[in-house]
């Protein structure tokens, strides 16, 4: 593990419009906002907006640094179950990403897959809004340890999510992370027709920008060893937990610190 890492904290905002009450809650999720914003601003064109409505009612996996007692994430991804998007009126973000380009096969293998948890969809999940602080990229080992790390918290959050669960995610072709993905056992959402087809995405709020969906139901062992390192950090992570009122209205969070 990177030195710079050692003294930082794995924390899980949950579904932050349930717990917007908090003062806590609402400082940690525009740090989070900025942080996208940030990242973005450097890679893509003026314009791109990282988060969208989704981001009030996912969950947020964040690695943070304490200064002065405050938390200041320096890396961060967001997810929520199909079943979170049902709950807020809220079109799956794979299937409109696939819709939105118009391509055929997406459609059809996206439209598969949310079937076949139809009638358990607190089992399927999407992860997005992938960031890492850009003042991070002079130190090149830190930066791909922290890109590592996104991987390795997926890991952690599958084996929490239930038998059978299932996670999809589309990052851009860009970023290389689709590859690491594939690595650690992911798999394309639409296999390539052949070597010259890229099964890729464009993303028209992105202006263009290409993404490769891609699913995983099992991790493999490479990524079990890469994970060993961080699993105190994991079990030690502080994570915000809303609840709702009796009248249905945004409650205080409860912060709760395993291990």
């Amino acid at each position: 593990m990177h030195p710079y890492l050692a003294p930082c904290r794995i924390v899980e905002l949950i579904n932050p419009y349930e717990q917007w009450r908090d003062p806590l809650v609402r400082e940690l999720f525009e740090k989070t906002t900025t942080l996208k914003f940030e990242s973005y601003r450097k890679k893509y064109p003026a314009g791109v907006i990282p988060t969208d409505a989704v981001s009030w009612f996912c969950d947020h996996l964040l690695v943070c640094r304490e200064h002065g007692g405050r938390l200041q994430p320096i890396l961060g991804f967001q997810r929520a179950t199909m079943e979170r998007y049902r709950r807020h009126y809220h079109p799956f973000t794979p299937l409109a990403m696939c819709e939105g380009a118009r391509d055929s096969r997406h459609i059809t293998a996206m439209k598969k897959l949310a079937a076949q948890f139809a009638g358990h969809p607190h089992l399927l999940s999407y992860t997005g809004s992938f960031a890492v602080a850009p003042g991070f990229r002079t130190d090149r080992t830190l930066t791909e340890e922290l890109v590592r790390l996104m991987v390795v918290l997926h890991y952690f959050v599958h084996r929490e999510a239930g038998e059978g669960h299932e996670i999809v995610t589309g990052p851009t072709i860009r970023s290389g992370l689709d590859t690491l993905l594939l690595d650690f056992g992911f798999f394309p959402l639409v296999e390539p027709k052949d070597e010259h087809d890229k099964a890729a995405l464009p993303v028209s709020s992105f202006d263009g920008e290409e993404v490769r969906i891609v699913r995983c139901r099992e991790f493999n062992r490479d990524l079990v060893q890469l994970a060993e390192p961080y699993r105190s950090m994991w079990a030690n992570r502080l994570v915000l937990h809303g609840h709702t009122g009796l009248e249905g209205m945004p409650g205080e969070s409860l912060v709760r610190a395993h291990g």
